[in-house]
């Protein structure tokens, strides 16, 4: 398993080679969506932390917190793109997978994608009479599910 924020600094670094910038926000959902890439294509989590349910989407708290500094602007990906570890070829292209099918959204657009109903973050976020559950950890059978369904239809509209 990788730490959340090498896999957020590899995508920096891919958007850095691209000439290219991401927000938090940007990083936060590609990071979520590489996990969960990870778990439909290769039966196992590609992050070492949880992730939780924000107001906003899902979250890996220390992503957020290791760049929270530039708000919704865009990162300095060329001071911030540098993972401290390497990555085995199955991490790389879950994460390469998040960015090139991923990394053209904004971070609004990728959070409303996220929030769909039905999707991880909606199964938790809400109880059973329908009030938020602030900072729910998602749990990695919901997210392997619903990418699996992604997979196995083609069809990613429905993350």
């Amino acid at each position: 398993m990788a730490n959340s924020v090498d896999v957020a600094r590899e995508l920096l670094k891919l958007a850095n080679k691209d000439g290219k910038s991401l927000t938090n926000m940007q990083l936060q959902k590609l990071v979520y969506i590489a996990h969960g890439l990870h778990l439909a294509y290769h039966d196992k989590p590609l992050l070492d932390e949880e992730v939780s349910a924000w107001k906003h989407g899902p979250v890996i708290p220390k992503v957020y917190y290791a760049f929270k500094q530039y708000l919704n602007t865009a990162i300095d990906t060329q001071t911030e793109g540098s993972p401290q570890l390497g990555f085995s070829s199955d991490e790389i292209d879950s994460i390469r997978g998040a960015y090139d099918n991923f990394a053209k959204f904004n971070g609004w657009t990728l959070r409303n994608i996220t929030h769909k109903e039905g999707s991880p973050w909606w199964k938790v976020w809400y109880d059973r009479k329908g009030r938020e559950t602030f900072n729910a950890i998602i749990p990695n059978s919901v997210i392997k599910e619903h990418y699996l369904t992604i997979k196995e239809t083609g069809k990613a509209t429905i993350l």
